[in-house]
């Protein structure tokens, strides 16, 4: 039985993106140690979730529903877990999921750095344009980071950055940065190329999540992340799950959590015995939830949805198509490619859509036997996990013998 290695993802990763990670590591590993280890990969919030169970020594024979959102440096998850212990299995259950993959701390970064630039008449625009101020961004954007994690735990910050190059010159900044000046920046100003404020997407992210789960009563709020200790991020959470009790986790354990999770998750599957949540627990599971609609392709560019998000996985959908081209005889069908695409869009040109896999048809020689195209339905049924898509498509008497056309595919997301 070859070791478990666990390795954590944020929850709003596409499954194209899963999958790069899981074959790095597998193959990281093989090259460096020499031997086989099985590389299971979770979402970050999951992770979290275990770690806080872990560390509670909750009592056995409970449930709870735990909202945990999770704002790193790119990206934004917030998921809602129920999870139940008794016996010796402890169980979870992803409810739902939402986010936003462009939502991050970075996004903080480089509006205090706007903020900070504002403030001492620095023109960014020509920072950005001259590569010997690249020295100059960097720094100024540490200065922002240092703002942002300071603020999170005090009323104010006192900038201060001594000959800083700009303008052909040295100047000194010497800025006070208060928490109020962070709560407008974050309400405020719109994110760099986006049409909203950090807020504003953290919030429509949260009314998301609350339609999918149909409002489920959640019991505890979690935070992870860095970002997330900011306070008028928490705010949000809170107002909207008035009624749930916030966990306020010391700042290691927010910044460690997810690791430690991931942790206690490979020791449960481990075959030397270990015990993370005690004697009696040595069986885990979890039931997740597709964080991204699955889409076919049709030949104009529009996307027809299989699979919608938030959806139980593993998953099935059967969907039925019909082909749109014959040769000139009308006596064979045409066929090209089956083109998967993942992400919420309603064409394969929207931005927020990926391809993660083709089914080619081209190769196969279909008769129409006289009939219309119309008359002549291909059956599609896809069943997925979160890195392997199986396709079987059934097509009713288009072999030369009029016997069904019967074709079995396993896709790699």
């Amino acid at each position: 039985m070859p070791t478990v290695i666990t390795m954590t993802v944020p929850y709003y990763f596409k499954q194209s993106q899963n999958y790069r990670l899981q074959q790095a590591a597998k193959q990281a590993f093989n090259d460096v140690f020499g031997k086989e280890y099985k590389i299971e990969v979770i979402p970050e919030p999951v992770a979290a979730a275990i770690d806080y169970i872990c560390n509670r020594n909750t009592r056995r024979n409970i449930s709870q529903t735990i909202l945990i959102y999770d704002i790193g440096g790119g990206t934004c998850d917030v998921t809602i877990v129920r999870y139940s212990l008794s016996g010796s299995r402890l169980e979870f259950e992803v409810l739902g999921i939402d986010g936003d993959e462009t939502l991050g701390g970075d996004d903080i970064d480089h509006l205090l750095f706007e903020y900070i630039c504002n403030e001492n008449n620095i023109d960014i625009d020509k920072l950005h344009s001259e590569p010997r101020y690249t020295k100059t961004i960097a720094t100024l954007l540490d200065d922002a980071r240092s703002v942002k994690e300071s603020l999170s735990i005090q009323e104010d910050y006192n900038l201060v950055r001594p000959s800083l190059y700009v303008n052909n010159s040295y100047i000194n900044i010497d800025t006070v940065i208060t928490r109020q000046v962070l709560n407008d920046i974050l309400r405020n100003q719109k994110r760099p190329k986006k049409n909203d404020s950090v807020i504003d997407a953290l919030d429509a992210a949260i009314k998301r999540l609350k339609l999918k789960t149909h409002n489920v009563k959640v019991d505890l709020l979690l935070p992870i992340g860095g970002t997330s200790s900011i306070p008028v991020v928490q705010k949000v959470v809170k107002d909207n799950y008035p009624d749930s009790e916030h966990v306020n986790l010391p700042n290691i354990d927010s910044q460690v959590s997810v690791a430690r999770g991931a942790a206690i998750y490979s020791a449960l599957h481990d075959q030397r015995n270990l015990h993370p949540l005690g004697q009696s627990i040595h069986d885990i599971s979890i039931k997740m939830r597709v964080a991204h609609s699955l889409s076919v392709a049709m030949y104009d560019g529009r996307l027809v949805k299989l699979i919608n998000s938030n959806s139980p996985a593993p998953y099935k959908a059967t969907k039925r198509f019909y082909a749109t081209r014959s040769d000139a005889s009308k006596q064979f069908i045409k066929l090209s490619t089956i083109e998967l695409y993942q992400g919420e869009g309603r064409t394969t040109s929207s931005e927020n859509v990926e391809l993660v896999g083709r089914i080619d048809l081209s190769k196969y020689q279909l008769y129409t036997h006289d009939r219309d195209l119309k008359d002549i339905p291909f059956q599609v049924t896809f069943k997925a996990d979160a890195t392997n898509l199986e396709a079987q498509i059934i097509a009713d008497g288009v072999n030369q013998d009029k016997t069904d056309l019967i074709i079995n595919e396993t896709i790699k997301l």
